[in-house]
């Protein structure tokens, strides 16, 4: 697969080649080593606990309490419930979504600004810029600037260096092989210069093109 890079004023484009094996290897030990950890222990009726995606539960236990509560006419037995809920870094988003073919996970996993995001502020962010529509450019651009500032707030991790490692790791794993650059006001140009046809051609260009069938002069 293709990344493509914007560097000041024109467009450079790499091929990708990932370490699949070690980039799964390394999303385990990144759950394991830098999700916020947060235990939980209560009483309540039988009611199990809901958790999102990037969220995962260990070191669970529940035990039945000699105790009731009455509900709906009924007296419903309180259980003991113990568990250690890991909320994953959002570097593992970045990962999956990479494994899945999304190159532009390239962005995050290189930046300086959301290493210390948690994955429920990303999971929010993400919502609030989906609901722009991908052919309205120029405002989902002005919202990804200021979803960006968002990104540098307080999160849940609680070692910073330890994290910072990691992304390092997965930068190692992600080669980018450069191809070639094309300047965007070319890309500008010729976006205009089709469009003008597009137009032209009543935005059916094949066909009305080959209804015509101009010939090459000779």
């Amino acid at each position: 697969m293709n990344y493509f890079k914007k560097v000041d004023n024109k467009i450079e484009k790499y091929s990708v080649e990932l370490d699949i094996e070690e980039l799964k290897n390394l999303r385990k030990e990144i759950i394991d080593n830098c999700s916020n950890i947060v235990h939980k222990d209560y009483e309540d009726m039988l009611n199990f606990p809901t958790i999102g995606k990037y969220h995962e539960i260990r070191n669970d236990s529940m035990e039945m309490t000699n105790k009731t509560k009455s509900r709906f006419g009924f007296d419903l037995t309180i259980w003991h419930y113990t568990y250690d809920e890991y909320i994953y870094p959002v570097l593992v988003i970045f990962i999956d979504r990479l494994l899945d073919g999304e190159v532009e996970a390239i962005d995050n996993i290189f930046s300086d600004d959301n290493n210390y995001l948690d994955v429920d502020q990303f999971d929010q962010l993400s919502k609030k810029l989906d609901v722009i529509d991908n052919l309205d450019i120029e405002n989902k651009r002005k919202k990804l600037d200021e979803l960006e500032k968002i990104i540098k707030k307080t999160s849940l991790h609680t070692n910073y260096d330890l994290i910072d490692e990691y992304y390092k790791k997965t930068q190692d794993l992600i080669n980018l092989t450069y191809i070639d650059t094309i300047y965007i006001e070319k890309v500008e140009e010729v976006i205009e210069e089709v469009e003008k046809i597009e137009t032209f051609f009543d935005n059916d260009i094949e066909k009305n093109y080959q209804k015509i069938k101009i010939k090459p002069q000779k």
